[in-house]
């Protein structure tokens, strides 16, 4: 797929991106190895680079800086290692996944770790759409409202407690700090 046909809502102009759209187009073609078949959507893709790129702000520094020559090494590797006589970018699925696989089972722990690593953001971007939510039937509020029951119960049997502590322990699970009664 072309790194146009890839992002046809954002131009360069429109958004200022963290990485380059080399960088990208790698993401790109990860989030396609790593997505589930039925999550293999343009959209879906889309949504895995902008949640990679935008997270790269708050990466420690020495992750933020290596991150991309990660990438490089990922996408060049297999020239260089003769794994392949193509780019990452450029194999074919099978090919690609047999690659992946060997990075996967890598006797280099920095292999194995970058591919551990990129396939964590990733897959965090997938799992934080709203439609996989409803699709695997994930609700946090049945979560948030478990954790509240389990805290109120764990309150009767410490016995009395000051108001902030009540109010961390039942009123503010789930909340950000801006919503939070202190």
């Amino acid at each position: 797929m072309a790194v146009s046909a890839a992002f046809p809502a954002v131009s360069e102009n429109s958004q200022k991106w963290n990485l380059g759209w080399t960088y990208r187009r790698i993401i790109e073609e990860l989030a396609d190895a790593f997505l589930p078949d039925e999550g293999r959507t343009d959209s879906n893709k889309q949504h895995v680079v902008r949640f990679v790129d935008g997270y790269m702000p708050h990466l420690p520094v020495l992750f933020r800086k290596t991150f991309p020559l990660g990438l490089l090494l990922l996408q060049w590797g297999s020239i260089v290692t003769l794994t392949a006589v193509r780019p990452f970018t450029l194999m074919g699925k099978r090919v690609r996944q047999r690659y992946l696989h060997k990075w996967a089972k890598s006797r280099f722990p920095l292999f194995r770790a970058l591919l551990q690593g990129v396939r964590g953001l990733v897959m965090s971007a997938y799992y934080s759409l709203p439609s996989v939510h409803k699709e695997i039937d994930y609700t946090p509020q049945k979560h948030v409202d478990e954790c509240i029951r389990r805290r109120a119960e764990l309150l009767e049997t410490v016995g009395e407690v000051d108001d902030h502590t009540a109010s961390m322990m039942l009123k503010n699970i789930g909340r950000g700090p801006a919503d939070a009664d202190y």
